[in-house]
């Protein structure tokens, strides 16, 4: 039959309309297999960050404490918490001798890992009586400033604490100090309380501050916290050459290379999702939180939280109630139904902030209930963050050469009458020892062995 152009079927023409459709399919189908992509990457490659946090167990941690021949500088620790920073500020070298809180549950926790005494209330300790620490480390509560918060600032019930932690620390006048809040402390009340503290301050210390991503330096959250770092203006020149630690430079590994197995998650912790909004399908972005649906808008209760993201961006913020963010079944992929989602496991919890698995065993010592977990580990700066900022720290401090570090219930209570002590050492008071590479004994006109030098030293120190 003779080939006729009117007995052709008609040609279907592609509108605009059509075109945008076409074009949303191929994004979907571009990220769909960019998300296995991910998945087969994130499953074939180790986490980079496992090996470091569990380099220090906690037993050496507390061998390190109890070890009276360990020298380093010494660190004193507000408001203990679950003891993230004294860990972190250990694997800086710094020894604890003391620490406050309120919590008997984790005033227990701190006895356990560091042996040194809780002196429980910040706020109702004599500070002119005990020893001074060569740094200084307070975290306070955070509910009247956070961004989920009710934003009161001092006027709340915990917020007063912020700017009240200036008296103690210009009580003792540690070499150092770093400070932690969240970030939204720089918007309540348009920086108000902020400003204060750093104002109060500054007279004693050279006071620096900076917004720090902790996924940039290694641990495995969305979380974003200020710190607040002073050095004391009696080191001189060294005080003066504190910079923030840079991020590591290496891209931060997938939410997916810390889940536990989906089999070995406890049914307590999944969650029947069938009534979701579904976000459109997209690529996951490095470092970045990837959203895949909602339940409602806002944080939601901890029990049910609202946003669920991929295994294949970053993890969100922990709560010290658990919530924040829940995530499907690892095998999940786009296109599949998500009838079930689940929340955050104490073991993920713990791999999250950099701590080596034993911290978990450890705290459940002293609490089984895992909301202690919890409340432990998310109230507290993830190790390698912390770690970060303590070690150049400790390297300001070394650079002044002020501390040699020994043990303050180590210290022989007359050293001067100690013939084995150097004289190249000189203690400024009785449970702190400083290297007196700035204090020249000369300056004095006497030798460490002299009558009265303690008091002098004691004095010329409080000066400068």
């Amino acid at each position: 039959m003779p080939d006729n152009p009117l007995l052709r079927p008609p040609k279907r023409v592609v509108t605009r309309e059509m075109h945008e459709d076409r074009c949303v399919i191929r994004s979907d189908i571009t990220s769909c297999m960019a998300l296995h992509v991910f998945a087969a990457y994130s499953s074939l490659h180790n986490n980079p960050h496992e090996a470091w946090r569990e380099q220090m167990p906690m037993h050496k941690a507390q061998s390190y404490c109890r070890d009276p021949q360990a020298r380093g500088p010494t660190v004193g620790v507000f408001s203990s918490g679950g003891c993230l920073d004294t860990l972190a500020a250990i694997r800086s070298g710094f020894r604890p001798i003391w620490g406050t809180e309120v919590d008997e549950r984790l005033r227990t926790l701190w006895s356990l890992i560091t042996g040194a005494p809780d002196l429980g209330d910040t706020y109702r300790v004599d500070w002119n009586k005990q020893p001074i620490p060569d740094l200084l480390i307070s975290g306070q509560p955070c509910p009247n400033y956070s961004a989920s918060g009710n934003w009161l600032g001092e006027d709340g019930e915990t917020g007063w604490m912020f700017i009240e932690q200036a008296n103690p620390i210009l009580t003792l006048e540690p070499s150092s100090f770093v400070l932690e809040m969240v970030d939204n402390a720089l918007n309540v009340h348009n920086g108000r309380e902020f400003n204060n503290l750093i104002a109060r301050l500054s007279d004693a210390y050279v006071v620096k501050h900076k917004v720090i991503k902790t996924i940039e330096h290694g641990d495995g959250t969305n979380r974003s916290r200020i710190f607040i770092v002073g050095l004391h203006k009696r080191l001189g020149a060294a005080a003066y050459r504190f910079r923030f630690p840079k991020g590591r430079g290496t891209p931060p590994p997938t939410a997916r290379s810390y889940a536990v197995p989906d089999d070995l998650v406890p049914e307590k912790y999944w969650r029947h999702t069938p009534q979701l909004t579904r976000l459109p399908v997209r690529a996951p972005r490095i470092g970045q939180l990837h959203k895949i649906a909602e339940i409602g808008k806002g944080m939601g209760h901890s029990s049910l939280p609202h946003a669920i993201y991929s295994w294949d961006g970053i993890f969100n913020c922990q709560t010290t109630y658990n919530g924040g963010g829940m995530r499907p079944p690892i095998d999940w992929v786009p296109g599949n139904k998500l009838e079930r989602c689940r929340l955050t496991t104490p073991h993920e919890c713990v791999k999250l902030a950099s701590l080596p698995d034993s911290y978990l065993d450890l705290v459940r010592t002293v609490d089984e209930d895992d909301q202690f977990v919890f409340k432990a580990v998310n109230m507290g700066v993830p190790l390698r963050t912390a770690n970060d900022i303590y070690d150049h720290v400790a390297e300001i401090l070394k650079l002044h050469n002020s501390v040699t570090g020994a043990y303050a219930a180590t210290l022989n209570p007359d050293p001067i009458a100690d013939p084995t002590v150097p004289d190249t050492q000189c203690y400024c008071e009785v449970q702190r020892v400083c290297q007196a590479s700035s204090i020249e004994n000369a300056s004095y006109g006497m030798s460490p062995s002299s009558p009265g030098f303690l008091d002098g030293a004691h004095s010329w120190v409080r000066s400068m």
